[in-house]
């Protein structure tokens, strides 16, 4: 995940850098030699910065992990300690930011994917048919059925193997 987000990070550098690359060489009036060198130097410029940020970014996550804990503290807001380190860890911000506010789910996993006494229909499901047709089937795969499996006992199963052996059970 954390790959994702470098690449869209360094989308939007790329694009920003492109576009000041284009004001700024608009605003200035020089000959095609002087433009084409310049236009030169900023993209050899752009891609040492680039270099320079894909070194820091892989650093980024490393230097998280090994940063010091910080105290425990009672009302402690990470949404705001994130935007605080939001210049020190961007990529990381960025993700930490899509990802906390998601809602976190109370209800048993058991009882969020049990099928029985429920109709799935369309306004009672967020999920694909197909997916809730794939959660379904696999339930029913890996559940063992209670006729396949039917623990037969050692006497029952004696007198079915001499039944064969006398002939009178046909398969």
């Amino acid at each position: 995940m954390y790959d994702c987000y470098k690449q869209a990070n360094d989308n939007r550098n790329t694009s920003r850098d492109l576009a000041s690359s284009v004001v700024e060489v608009a605003s200035h009036v020089q000959t095609a030699v002087e433009t084409t060198t310049q236009l030169a130097r900023e993209n050899a410029f752009q891609n040492h910065l680039k270099v320079i940020d894909s070194v820091t970014v892989e650093t980024e996550l490393q230097g998280y992990l090994k940063a010091k804990n910080i105290e425990f503290v009672e009302k402690f807001d990470i949404l705001s300690w994130w935007k605080n380190k939001a210049v020190e860890y961007p990529i990381l911000s960025q993700l930490v930011r899509d990802i906390m506010p998601t809602p976190v789910s109370t209800v048993a996993s058991e009882s969020a994917f049990s099928t029985g006494g429920r109709v799935l229909e369309v306004y009672r499901s967020s999920l694909k048919p197909d997916m809730a047709e794939a959660l379904i089937c696999t339930q029913n795969w890996l559940r063992p059925s209670f006729y396949q499996f039917k623990a037969i006992k050692f006497d029952e199963e004696c007198e079915i193997c001499e039944d064969a052996l006398n002939g009178t059970i046909i398969f």
